[in-house]
């Protein structure tokens, strides 16, 4: 909701999410258009899920893809506690030129029982966490970019 907020109003951009509360957020904005992906609705995070939401996420294309992903890791990469979920942001990142990771510091150094993917298939890692936190030590040791919001 923070990335939404910041968007400067003259953005003229298309959107494309699976998650509800996104597309709802992105309601007002005066010059971005939204289109959101169907699927079984994941209530925890209120977005869509399962093989309808995969299967439209594989006819997109993106320049830049922006993700949560509750878990973040140097060793075990990027993982969440859904199956579904970790197999549509697959998708996602196979479909992006670019991918960031949005990285709140309660996610740094948390592994959840799915993976997504290694640290090595996306772009960066931004993060309010502070420099000097050891996880994003660990990640910048790693050649990872991180980035600071």
């Amino acid at each position: 909701m923070q990335v939404v907020a910041a968007l400067p109003a003259d953005l003229d951009a298309t959107i494309i999410t699976h998650s509800a509360s996104t597309a709802s957020a992105l309601a007002n904005h005066p010059t971005v258009n939204v289109f959101i992906l169907g699927g079984r609705l994941h209530k925890l995070g209120v977005s869509a899920s399962g093989a309808v939401a995969g299967e439209a996420a594989r006819s997109v294309t993106a320049d830049l893809a922006l993700f949560p992903v509750p878990g973040i890791h140097a060793k075990q990469g990027l993982t969440t506690s859904e199956p579904e979920e970790a197999a549509l942001l697959r998708i996602f990142i196979g479909r992006a030129a670019d991918t960031y990771v949005l990285a709140s510091l309660e996610k740094l150094g948390t592994v959840c029982s799915y993976k997504v993917t290694g640290l090595s298939e996306v772009a960066g890692i931004i993060t309010d966490a502070p420099a000097d936190q050891p996880t994003v030590r660990q990640l910048r040791d790693d050649g990872v970019t991180v980035i600071e919001a």
